[in-house]
């Protein structure tokens, strides 16, 4: 991809990735041996194939007016890092088409973590602002030291991803890009889609890089350089990245429809047409208003029913217990003696576990309610589809 200003060039790290090598690459491993993992010896080359170099010499060539375009790589496998092994000999082979003046912007993956480096290169290698977003992977891996330091990583996510079955992974996330002229803006979210971090880039015409003007910076973010991260904070015009709109599309006008909700009625036909647990369950949505992953959300612990209270501490969101949508949605919700002797009745003794549940004890979908059984019940009643923290959710 490219525009006047800026190339986007993908390069294939995994053509030569295989073979005898990689059957050694386990040697890197020797976490107490940084040499191990910063050789070429023991491990894939990941060189470029030769038709790709050629290649290059075009794509990374200056315009036909004699400017010259910031570069931003992508690739798989990582130049450097300051966790895992090193490939080095791509950057090397594209030396002869890239100067070291000529500073890029080096997105990859590979490592599943994401990290953020100051510029960094290796004896007759290109010089490269490394960016690991290899979070989009599972698991994602937290709890290692970055001990090396000839690369300098500046930032990292190394938070723990609460999950139901205690297993010691991080956050994915994912990364967007804003090209406006000169300017390019990299935004990084979360899987929870939380902007983590904004860094603001520019190149001149010679196809120097200008940057990185951090901004939104998260605080949970690790800052191993604090000064660093200050000093390319304080660069930040915001302005001077948001995106310009320039062309203006004609867009549908949208109806001015209210959303239906259930009428008090209409909630107590639906409670006395289901059964079982969702019995319970609807009229729990009705009363309470609780949001749908709130609801199959709740453990039998989190009732205090002698109390007259249901404590809300966490949600589900595709299948996976978390945190509440937002921070306030941690809350005590009071509820009335005949919801207390309805959830008395369904428990019948139970003191542990989900309070609604699949038939493989797993936690309940939002879409399979409305779909299996909110759904038909609507229509068996003639009853339009409505909302009462029920229907949308």
């Amino acid at each position: 991809m490219s525009n006047q200003h800026w190339r986007i060039i993908g390069l294939d790290t995994g053509y030569n990735s295989t073979g005898a090598s990689a059957a050694l690459s386990f040697l890197s491993r020797i976490r107490g041996f940084q040499w191990f993992r910063k050789t070429t010896w023991f491990k894939p080359s990941c060189k470029l194939p030769g038709e790709l170099v050629s290649w290059l010499a075009n794509a990374t060539a200056p315009n036909a007016d004699g400017t010259v375009p910031g570069i931003v790589l992508l690739s798989h496998h990582q130049y450097f890092s300051s966790f895992d092994d090193w490939y080095q000999v791509p950057a090397q082979q594209q030396r002869a088409l890239i100067s070291p003046e000529r500073r890029v912007l080096w997105f990859r993956g590979h490592e599943h973590r994401f990290a953020i480096y100051d510029s960094f290169g290796v004896k007759d290698g290109i010089q490269a602002f490394g960016r690991c977003i290899g979070h989009g992977g599972m698991p994602v891996d937290r709890e290692s030291i970055p001990d090396i330091k000839d690369c300098n990583c500046v930032l990292y996510d190394d938070r723990a991803y609460t999950n139901t079955e205690n297993i010691n992974v991080g956050y994915n996330g994912f990364i967007t890009l804003t090209l406006d002229g000169p300017r390019l803006e990299a935004n990084y979210y979360d899987l929870y889609d939380t902007l983590r971090l904004t860094e603001g880039w520019s190149t001149d015409r010679k196809g120097e890089l200008r940057g990185p003007r951090f901004s939104n910076i998260h605080p949970d973010l690790n800052r191993r350089d604090p000064a660093y991260i200050s000093s390319h904070s304080q660069l930040v015009q915001v302005e001077d990245f948001l995106p310009k709109v320039t062309w203006y599309p004609d867009l549908p006008s949208l109806p001015d429809d209210e959303q239906r909700w259930f009428t008090q009625a209409e909630i107590r036909q639906i409670v006395d047409a289901a059964t079982g647990q969702y019995k319970v369950l609807f009229h729990l949505a009705g009363y309470t208003g609780l949001r749908s992953g709130e609801l199959v959300g709740l453990h039998v612990e989190d009732l205090k029913l002698e109390h007259g209270v249901i404590e809300v501490r966490r949600a589900v969101w595709n299948g996976i217990e978390g945190d509440t949508k937002t921070k306030s949605g941690k809350r005590n919700v009071f509820i009335d003696s005949v919801t207390i002797r309805l959830l008395r009745c369904f428990l019948a003794g139970r003191k542990t576990g989900r309070l609604f549940q699949s038939r493989a004890g797993t936690s309940l979908e939002n879409r399979d309610i409305c779909r299996r059984v909110l759904t038909p019940i609507c229509e068996k009643l003639g009853m339009e589809p409505g909302d009462a923290r029920l229907q949308a959710w």
